[in-house]
């Protein structure tokens, strides 16, 4: 479909059984920017976003939506580097009527930030948020928000060109002392300047990240201390890619397709932050009633990250992936697509984790 503003939205509505949904935004003709995330599971009555920039010529949002039959009634409060959180007086008590969205302009409260992270309370209502990033070229970054700050953060990355910032949000007032791991295909090393970093509360921050192949950025904090993390991940031309990743692993995903044109790379990252070797099955959730797609088995070594088998995603490259495993694992879909060279447009979007009773488990 044809978004017709910014501020669009969609509601997915089940019965009788389970979905994984998530979202693939183009950015108009000639841009090619893209933008991937997964859908939210439900609404709430807190979000936090730590992929917002208002750097020249950036543009920032907050996308809001309320589904329900009820309005909803939020504040919002912006955090920025070594300054304090800025609370809008027209930003208090905004009123967002049932079955509406609206998309708030982050760069219209503050300015020349290369992060700022933002915290949506909601006093009346329950609503679903996301953050939505427009760079002077055309590229197009969404993250989805999150419900809950956490103690972990998982943050799976591939295609891309090797260079990532991790964003890193701490929206209560006690400082937070971070550790953060990059696991790839070899041994797990430190992650540059972010591997044990201190970070004051009510305060953002980013840190440069050098990653080669599939790989995870995985943070922990001391004690407990709950942060929001975002990995914003720069694309081989103009295009980058962000997630807000996973806050815990699991046996099952289904990651949503991340591809928005030909020719197409698509990969899947498979990371075992856990001590022992993991087996993960991959089937392709193709379109229509046909055959079941193709499925592949392979195995994980602990602490490590691993690709699908080149060639697999490619018999299918348009189609989502349920990924079954023997332990908790974490799962993301990136891509790079589009363009003379499937490079134009670079996407990634961390899996939807599955019930255990979808699978007949639980």
């Amino acid at each position: 479909m044809q978004a017709g503003s910014t501020a669009d939205a969609t509601y997915v509505e089940a019965f009788g059984g389970w979905v994984a949904a998530g979202w693939l935004l183009r950015a108009a003709p000639p841009s090619s920017g893209l933008g991937v995330e997964p859908c939210a599971p439900a609404a709430s009555r807190t979000w936090y976003t730590a992929d917002s920039d208002t750097q020249q010529g950036h543009r920032s949002y907050l996308v809001v939506m309320n589904p329900f039959s009820v309005e909803a009634v939020f504040d919002v409060a912006l955090f920025r580097p070594r300054l304090p959180p800025v609370r809008s007086a027209d930003w208090i008590d905004l009123t967002l009527p049932p079955g509406r969205s609206m998309a708030l302009s982050v760069g219209s409260k503050v300015l020349g930030q290369e992060i700022v992270g933002a915290e949506i309370d909601v006093s009346r209502g329950r609503v679903a948020a996301a953050s939505l990033a427009v760079s002077p070229d055309g590229g197009v970054r969404s993250d989805l928000a999150a419900p809950a700050p956490s103690a972990t953060a998982y943050l799976p990355v591939a295609q891309g060109a090797g260079q990532a910032d991790l964003a890193v949000f701490v929206p209560g007032t006690e400082g937070v002392q971070l550790t953060t791991q990059l696991l790839s295909a070899v041994s797990p090393q430190a992650a540059g300047t972010a591997a044990n970093t201190q970070q004051p509360g009510a305060s953002t921050a980013v840190y440069p990240i050098i990653w080669v192949g599939p790989s995870s950025v995985n943070v922990t904090s001391a004690g407990g201390v709950p942060f929001v993390a975002a990995l914003r991940a720069r694309g081989q031309q103009y295009d980058d890619g962000a997630t807000g990743g996973a806050v815990a692993p699991a046996t099952a995903w289904v990651v949503t397709p991340t591809v928005g044109g030909e020719p197409a790379q698509p990969q899947l990252v498979l990371v075992d932050p856990g001590p022992s070797a993991v087996r993960v099955t991959l089937q392709l959730l193709t379109p229509g009633s046909g055959p079941i797609g193709p499925r592949v088995t392979i195995t994980v070594a602990a602490g490590r990250v691993a690709g699908a088998p080149k060639g697999f995603l490619e018999q299918a490259d348009q189609a989502a992936v349920l990924v079954t495993a023997d332990a908790p694992i974490v799962a993301l879909g990136a891509s790079t697509s589009g363009g003379a060279k499937g490079l134009a447009s670079y996407g990634s979007a961390v899996g939807v984790p599955v019930p255990m009773d979808a699978l007949g488990i639980g």
